[in-house]
C-alpha cells in the first residue's frame, strides 16, 4: 500500500517536534529575549514577540535539519490542527514559519555542507541571530493583529481553507 507523503511527514514531524524541536525553540526564544531584549511576557511564548521568534526559529531549525518539505508540511499541519488558534494567530504563525524557511535557505546557501559540521549550539546561535535581524527589519508578525499580503496562490488557498474552520 502506497503511503501519502503528508501522512508520513506528519507522523515524523509530530514525534520530532514535541520531543525535540519545540522544547529547543522555546528555550532559545526565551534565552534570546534576554539577550536581545524583546518581549517574552512572563516567560511566555504565546502571541508576543517571543512567540514570533519561536515560530521563526523552529521553522528554520526544522528546515535546516529535516528539509524544507518536512518544515512546510509539519508547520502547516501544526497550525491547521491547532483548534484553539484564531484566524489572526494562524496568520501570524504561518507567516513567521515561512520566514524561518527563508532563513534556512539563506543558511544553506551561505554554508552548504559545512553547516552539518557545526555544533548544535553554533547552529542555534546562527539561526537565532538571523531571526533577530529579521525581527529588527520588520519581517516578522509580532502579534496576532499584524497583517501581511498573501502573494502565492497556494498560500491563499491554504489560508482560506484554514480560515473556513473559524467561521
Amino acid at each position: 500500500m502506497k503511503k501519502n507523503i503528508f501522512t508520513t511527514v506528519k507522523k515524523h514531524y509530530e514525534q520530532k517536534y514535541e520531543n525535540e524541536y519545540n522544547p529547543r525553540a522555546v528555550r532559545v526564544a526565551l534565552e534570546s529575549a534576554k539577550k536581545y531584549g524583546f518581549d517574552a511576557g512572563n516567560s511566555s511564548t504565546y502571541n508576543n514577540e517571543a512567540d514570533a521568534f519561536k515560530h521563526t526559529f523552529a521553522s528554520a531549525l526544522v528546515s535546516c535539519e529535516e528539509g524544507y518539505l518536512v518544515s512546510f508540511c509539519g508547520g502547516f499541519y501544526h497550525e491547521f490542527s491547532n483548534k484553539g488558534n484564531s484566524k489572526n494567530e494562524y496568520n501570524m504563525d504561518t507567516h513567521n514559519n515561512r520566514i524561518g524557511r527563508e532563513i534556512s535557505s539563506e543558511i544553506k546557501s551561505d554554508y552548504g555542507d559545512k553547516w552539518n559540521t557545526f555544533s548544535d549550539k553554533t547552529k542555534e546561535e546562527s539561526i537565532a541571530e538571523r531571526v533577530w535581524f529579521k525581527m529588527q527589519a520588520g519581517d516578522l508578525i509580532l502579534d496576532p493583529s499584524g497583517r501581511r499580503t498573501l502573494k502565492k496562490i497556494w498560500e491563499i488557498r491554504c489560508f482560506n481553507r484554514a480560515c473556513s474552520k473559524f467561521v
